[in-house]
């Protein structure tokens, strides 16, 4: 994993790979930890700097969000977006969504687990 400076802002962006011991192998992927600063278009411009089929950009989950349990260390539960260097990804979408339709509603927190 290195460090690259994003395309809004000098933004951070983690460059991982899953699936391999090998830095160059296995499936990329860029992460931007803290996104709260970014709008969808300097969130698009970071994802085609990066080129990678997907970049997720975490920002700290509403306060009561669905899916935080209460009492969660503060810190501990995110949003997740993806994007992709053209648009924002719609993982986890119902199928026969079409592209274009309006993801952002359905995202739910998730909590970052330490071991």
């Amino acid at each position: 994993m290195d460090t690259h400076p994003g395309a809004a802002a000098s933004t951070e962006v983690l460059r991982c790979t899953a699936f391999s011991a090998d830095p160059d192998g296995g499936n990329p992927a860029g992460v931007v930890l803290d996104a709260s600063a970014l709008d969808d278009a300097a969130r698009l411009a970071v994802a085609a700097e990066v080129g990678y089929s997907e970049t997720a950009f975490l920002t700290p989950a509403p306060e009561g969000a669905e899916g935080v349990p209460e009492g969660a260390p503060e810190g501990r539960a995110f949003t997740t977006r993806y994007f992709s260097p053209l648009d924002e990804v719609a993982l986890g979408a119902p199928p026969g969504r079409r592209p274009g339709e309006d993801t952002r509603r359905s995202r739910r927190p998730w909590r970052w687990a330490s071991a």
